[in-house]
């Protein structure tokens, strides 16, 4: 699967791609927002952890909120 994540500040804007066979969606219960994603790389060993809080996450085509 495709994992697009976009930042944006106020000097510019990045996007990271990633291909993962692997991914979690962690999220805070009581807030109801998506803090990082646990990702495991086609062609990596270990799972990673990456945090996504304040950052634009789509999986595939489709945009997690």
């Amino acid at each position: 699967m495709l994992i697009k994540i976009k930042t944006n500040n106020k000097t510019q804007m990045s996007t990271l791609y990633f291909e993962a066979v692997y991914c979690k969606v962690n999220y805070n219960k009581n807030t109801k927002v998506l803090t990082s994603i646990d990702i495991k790389r086609e062609n990596g060993a270990e799972k990673e952890n990456i945090i996504v809080t304040g950052k634009e996450l789509w999986i595939n085509t489709e945009r997690v909120k």
